[in-house]
């Protein structure tokens, strides 16, 4: 090859140096960072590394429930009671690959409010024959007795730590009460603040108590929603809304990177395989899970995160699914 590229303007005709601002030009691939772009002059290829986002099969629990919940990460999740034949204390343990069994929660139900990691956790709230008010905390082996909230309520929106938790909204009565209500929870005792927007239920949420993110949810009848709103420790503002209307979703992230997975659509089976990621500001599509489900369990971040267990149609799921981004190097072509 000779004569001058453009972009070389004063170099030695026939070299090939990189442009500014442009692609790197060199002879073997760089270390992966998402966004570099290189010309490989060892093999004539244009490259680009790319984030690729995918799910894949994880390992089946131990136990198929229902309206349970989940927290921790992916290597080191967590899941809590939720709904067989009847309520459960079921606790299980993930590792990244494969369940197993921990203590049992010291009171059965479904949908409970959830917050912290695999070995410092806490459960609390949920529905036995009515709502209850029990929170309890969790150090890796053993379930004991925490503060109560101050209202029972069922299948409401939380997260954060076993000392700094929040939760919000939820249905607080026996016959579907639409909960706009916020409390949180210092390690002892839990302490009601300022409503959220729009009272619901059957909502989810993620994030820290000074930066938290409530998810969709019911806000009344057999209605669903597509809003969100964010926390700031205080007060409660909207955000940006999801693209499509669901209920019993589930969320894991933070604030300003979550994503929401699955839930009831109100489609025949209820539910539905698709995923969405928020950047703190918008929600945008993400790769579907291989199958739909609602009411299931959740954690990790937004981009690396576990969804097991859950309902499609009338079949209770054990299954689990792991979502994670590499960064893989691609060749640029013109098609």
């Amino acid at each position: 090859m000779s004569g001058i590229v453009g972009d070389n303007t004063d170099r030695q005709s026939g070299v090939i140096a990189e442009a500014a601002g442009g692609a790197e030009v060199r002879s073997d691939d760089p270390s992966a960072s998402a966004g570099t772009v290189w010309f490989n002059t060892t093999s004539g290829v244009l490259k680009v590394y790319r984030n690729i986002a995918a799910w894949a099969a994880g390992g089946t629990a131990t136990q198929a429930r229902v309206q349970t919940r989940g927290t921790g990460t992916l290597s080191a999740g967590l899941t809590m009671s939720g709904n067989t034949t009847g309520r459960v204390a079921t606790s299980e343990e993930y590792d990244g690959s494969s369940w197993t069994a921990g203590n049992s929660l010291l009171v059965a139900r479904l949908g409970v409010g959830r917050a912290g990691t695999q070995t410092a956790a806490l459960a609390h709230g949920g529905q036995t024959t009515s709502n209850v008010t029990n929170t309890e905390e969790y150090d890796g082996t053993c379930w004991t007795a925490g503060g109560a909230l101050n209202r029972g309520k069922h299948h409401g929106g939380d997260d954060g730590t076993q000392t700094a938790a929040w939760t919000a909204g939820g249905d607080a009565s026996a016959t579907a009460e639409y909960n706009n209500t916020t409390e949180e929870y210092n390690g002892a005792s839990w302490t009601t603040t300022n409503n959220i927007l729009t009272a619901r239920n059957s909502t989810d949420g993620c994030g820290i108590q000074t930066a938290g993110l409530l998810v969709a949810g019911n806000p009344s009848g057999a209605s669903r929603m597509v809003g969100c709103e964010e926390y700031d420790g205080n007060s409660w503002t909207a955000g940006g809304n999801i693209a499509t209307a669901v209920h019993t979703s589930r969320t894991a992230g933070t604030q300003s990177s979550a994503m929401l997975t699955c839930g009831d659509d109100g489609s025949a089976d209820y539910s539905l395989p698709d995923c969405s990621s928020y950047n703190g500001t918008s929600w945008s599509s993400a790769s579907s899970m291989s199958g739909p489900r609602y009411g299931h369990a959740a954690g990790g971040t937004g981009t690396t995160l576990f969804a097991a267990l859950g309902q499609t149609s009338s079949t209770k799921l054990a299954t689990t699914e792991e979502h994670t981004e590499t960064v893989t190097a691609r060749t640029v072509t013109d098609s």
